[in-house]
């Protein structure tokens, strides 16, 4: 866990090795076949075995949940207007 100094305090862990969040989101593009947001470039990233569900540490889940928790809330109160899901990133 990389959280050796309390949840959150640390830096957070990813699963990219040395490849670039850039290179990774363009090899990402290429393989779905069209652009992918950031917050499923961040679940790639920060999930054992690139599965989007299982947060290789604490902070990465909680910045998920609460980033999700922010969409629905914006989708729930503005459901007409189109939300940019990479701006509220």
């Amino acid at each position: 866990m990389s959280e050796k100094y309390g949840p959150g305090i640390d830096v957070s862990r990813y699963t990219n090795g040395t490849e670039s969040f850039a290179c990774r989101k363009k090899s990402l593009d290429e393989e779905v076949g069209e652009p992918i947001g950031v917050n499923v470039l961040f679940n790639h990233a920060h999930t054992i075995r690139h599965d989007r569900v299982t947060f290789v540490d604490e902070r990465s889940r909680k910045f998920n949940e609460d980033y999700q928790r922010r969409l629905e809330e914006m989708t729930l109160t503005s459901p007409k207007v189109l939300v940019d899901e990479d701006e509220l990133f």
